[in-house]
């Protein structure tokens, strides 16, 4: 056996080995984050959490857990899901949820991530709030985004807080519905969420007056085309890592062709090439 030959073995062992270990922790979280779950379930039925900004709050922390729920599922979905289980997912629409519903649900966890008070994303929490008053007001006023489905609220949001937001999103993608049987709805949603992400957090490396982010629609009778568009300071790398970047590796198996990543001008986008499976059906 060559030395190349030798090489490809053991780098396709270390690939199995680290797939083995995603797949086992993905199953220990879902177990952690259910039972967390639960108990705010339990919790949610006592009389100090009926009413007022308790409610709230409470409401949406286990939103944000049904999230996470969600995206460890699109983890563990994205190194099995195929083209043929999504053309099944949108023939059968068990727990059923729109295109266009999975792209505000992405948003949202997106800015929930930067406005909490959390670690992991202190440094783009930063760029867009350099003090605790811009992040307080912020905060406050997304929970009442929250309270609303229309899209104009989430805009204007987004562009006093965070930056020119545009989202040209077809009609059809309300109607455009994708059920959960084989684990489509998720695994769209972990690879929307992971795009539609990186582009908020690197976003706010450039100066707010210069800050923008698009979200594009497009199809043809065999495609659906969505774009993430944003601005990037070409000092700062803009990419995916970790495990966002096994969700897009893994994303060719279930898009028409692999997610097409271009810079150019001060911009990064993301495409995703969807099977139009619903034009079909008409």
């Amino acid at each position: 056996m060559g030395r190349k030959e030798k090489s490809q073995i053991e780098f396709k062992a270390r690939l199995d080995e680290r797939n083995n270990i995603i797949n086992l922790l993905s199953h220990k979280i879902k177990n952690m984050v259910s039972s967390s779950e639960s108990s705010l379930l339990k919790v949610e039925s006592e009389e100090q959490f009926q009413k007022g900004a308790n409610k709230a709050r409470l409401k949406n922390t286990i939103k944000t857990l049904n999230t996470i729920n969600q995206l460890v599922t699109g983890i563990d979905s994205s190194f099995k899901v195929t083209k043929e289980d999504l053309e099944y997912d949108t023939q059968h629409k068990e727990n059923e949820e729109s295109i266009s519903e999975l792209i505000l649900h992405s948003i949202r966890y997106s800015v929930e991530n930067i406005l909490s008070n959390g670690y992991n994303f202190g440094k783009f929490q930063e760029n867009y709030f350099p003090n605790d008053a811009s992040l307080e007001l912020a905060q406050a006023e997304w929970s009442d985004v929250l309270s609303t489905p229309d899209k104009n609220q989430w805009i204007y949001f987004l562009n006093k807080h965070f930056f020119t937001a545009e989202l040209q999103l077809l009609d059809d993608l309300t109607t455009y519905t994708i059920g959960d049987k084989k684990n489509s709805k998720t695994n769209l949603f972990a690879i929307l969420q992971e795009a539609i992400f990186n582009g908020i957090k690197y976003s706010s490396y450039v100066p707010y007056e210069k800050r923008k982010l698009k979200i594009l629609s497009n199809q043809s009778r065999t495609i659906v085309s969505l774009k993430v568009e944003n601005t990037f300071d070409s000092k700062i790398l803009n990419e995916t890592k970790g495990v966002g970047h096994i969700i897009i590796e893994n994303a060719e198996k279930f898009l028409d062709s692999p997610p097409i990543i271009t810079k150019d001008n001060g911009i990064y986008s993301v495409e995703l090439k969807i099977p139009n499976f619903w034009k079909k059906q008409i």
